[in-house]
């Protein structure tokens, strides 16, 4: 007998130790759940807020793709940078245009607007530019010789470097140009208008400036070899270091 109830003890207290450790692993999964749900939910709200990315994304994509597109189509119309071409351009408005070093040998520009215009080591031999506005117009090392400049508005335009060779500018309004080291050999200036215009170290062999308007220009450093100046105003102009013979 007391062997049985030794072992109908065991039986209990195993029982009851059983249950104990059932109930305690319970508690444990209770608490671990209870820990374990806000993280539940962040990775729920993270989850939703993947998918509403990954939604987005091609949405922000195609607007960038647009953005792109127009971005691209306004340089087209503002910069044709190195184009060849032979346009006609007759009375145009073409002001702050992009047409640097490009090839417009020839062509016709007459009455064109071409204010603030980047035209650097642009080539318009014998291009027709008669009475166009290049008012502050980037000309640098423009290949200009023989062109038609007749009247034209070269007003505070930069001229640095360009050749002007037997380029016809009479009657131009050069006022505050800069024509720095320009080649004007045999450039027609005749009655121009080049009050405070830069000509240092310009080539003014044997350019007619006849009754041209020099008032404060600055020929310093130019040739002035066989150039005439017949009836030219030369008011405050600076010679100093001028090529005469």
């Amino acid at each position: 007998m007391g062997v049985l109830l030794n072992e109908k003890r065991d039986l209990i207290n195993n029982y009851c130790g059983n249950t104990s450790s059932m109930t305690g692993e319970r508690k444990i999964k209770e608490q671990t759940v209870g820990f374990l749900a806000p993280v539940r939910i962040m990775s729920n709200v993270l989850l939703q807020l993947r998918l509403r990315v990954r939604a987005i994304i091609p949405l922000v994509i195609l607007c960038c793709f647009m953005v792109g597109l127009a971005s691209a189509a306004t340089k087209l119309d503002s910069n044709i940078s190195g184009l060849e071409c032979l346009p006609n351009c007759e009375e145009a408005n073409l002001s702050r245009v992009n047409l640097s070093f490009a090839d417009l040998r020839g062509a016709n520009f007459r009455r064109a607007t071409l204010y603030f215009a980047d035209l650097r080591e642009v080539r318009l031999r014998r291009a027709d530019l008669n009475r166009a506005d290049l008012s502050l117009a980037i000309l640098s090392k423009a290949d200009l010789r023989g062109a038609d400049l007749r009247e034209a508005d070269l007003r505070g335009a930069d001229l640095r470097e360009a050749d002007l060779r037997d380029a016809d500018l009479s009657g131009a309004d050069l006022r505050g140009a800069d024509l720095s080291q320009a080649n004007l050999t045999r450039a027609n200036l005749s009655s121009s208008i080049l009050t405070e215009a830069v000509l240092h170290e310009a080539n003014l062999h044997r350019t007619d400036l006849r009754e041209a308007n020099l008032r404060n220009a600055d020929l310093s450093g130019a040739d002035l070899r066989r150039t005439n100046l017949d009836g030219a105003d030369l008011t405050g102009v600076d010679v100093y270091d001028v090529l005469v013979n």
